[in-house]
């Protein structure tokens, strides 16, 4: 019963998904309608057919087996529909994740690492957005942690000259030239 709960959550999450199940249902309630139908009417035609008593060994053969091919043709066809269309319905979501996921990323948010429950062609796709994602929040953290390194040092060569100490103001240059060395590094991994 949970699993049947956590379809119905999955749907009602995404309007796609909902409109493709309802075209699943639509299509699933024609078949049945159509097939029943002409069961239904062939079998009828059968039966004044017989009780007139104009019909041949041929006809009735013919008439009794044609309405189930047709309906079993209607019924294949369907079948190869629903079959199609399935498999869309159920990438929508992880799709939905790689699209919502983007957004945070084109918003500056690098935290969230959401595992997304795929298959096939589309995890590729998230465990790659998932990996570049990683590589460019590692490569942000390490430009803040140099640009801190750089205020720190820069708040010492102030203090040295304000002190008067050039010695100690030149240790500190040569400091932040280093450190500037670093974020050249970190810069020429991120392509702009």
């Amino acid at each position: 019963m949970s699993r049947v709960l956590a379809l119905a959550g999955d749907a009602i999450a995404s309007p796609l998904k909902i409109r493709l199940y309802i075209r699943i249902a639509a299509m699933l309630i024609t078949t049945i309608i159509v097939c029943s139908t002409l069961v239904f009417y062939f079998g009828n035609q059968l039966v004044d057919t017989l009780a007139a008593g104009v019909a041949t060994l041929a006809d009735v053969v013919v008439a009794s087996i044609m309405p189930y091919l047709f309906a079993a043709a209607i019924a294949g066809m369907s079948a190869m529909a629903i079959t199609t269309i399935l498999p869309t319905a159920q990438s929508i979501e992880p799709q939905e994740k790689i699209l919502q996921r983007l957004r945070q990323l084109s918003g500056g948010d690098l935290t969230a690492q959401d595992k997304i429950p795929a298959s096939g062609r589309t995890k590729d796709i998230a465990n790659e957005l998932n990996q570049a994602i990683g590589m460019l929040r590692h490569q942000v953290t390490a430009m803040k942690i140099v640009n801190r390194q750089q205020w720190s040092t820069l708040c010492n060569l102030r203090e040295s000259i304000q002190q008067g100490d050039l010695q100690f103001a030149l240790g500190y240059i040569e400091q932040m030239e280093r450190t500037w060395e670093k974020t050249v590094e970190i810069e020429k991994k991120l392509l702009t």
